[in-house]
């Protein structure tokens, strides 16, 4: 982030009315809304202690959202993070909830993140774009 370099950030692909990722990861699917499509998990280094899981879903029905590029009739990849590291038998980190909103022809258009300490809901919205014509 703070270095000169570039590099390639995301490489995604329509598969079978899916968006998979170079690694073979589901990002999106703009018909299935019952099936898991990824699950991701951490754990402790050399433990089998699990620090968190996430589970990602579409959410249906679509609706609008508005960032600067415009506003967009979109669906939801939704991911439910559940948090495992307990004080006195309560969670020290509230469960939350990660979106990446897509529009159809233009993408993603909104996604939010944490970082797992951090209290703030961070996002990233998409300020503008062009459709290239064949």
């Amino acid at each position: 982030m703070f270095n000169s370099s570039w590099k390639i950030i995301e490489i995604v692909r329509d598969s079978s009315k899916y968006l998979i990722n170079n690694e073979g990861k589901i990002l999106f699917s703009e018909n299935n809304f019952t099936d898991l499509l990824n699950f991701e998990f951490e754990c402790f280094d050399e433990s089998t202690d699990t620090i968190f899981t996430i589970k990602y879903r579409m959410k249906d029905p679509s609706y609008m959202v508005s960032v600067p590029a415009g506003n967009f009739n979109v669906l939801n990849y939704k991911g439910d993070l559940n948090f495992f590291i307990y004080n006195n038998f309560a969670p020290l980190i509230p469960n939350r909830t990660l979106n990446r909103y897509y529009a159809p022809y233009v993408g993603k258009i909104l996604h939010t993140y944490y970082y797992a300490l951090a209290p703030h809901t961070f996002e990233r919205r998409l300020v503008r774009y062009n459709v290239a014509n064949k």
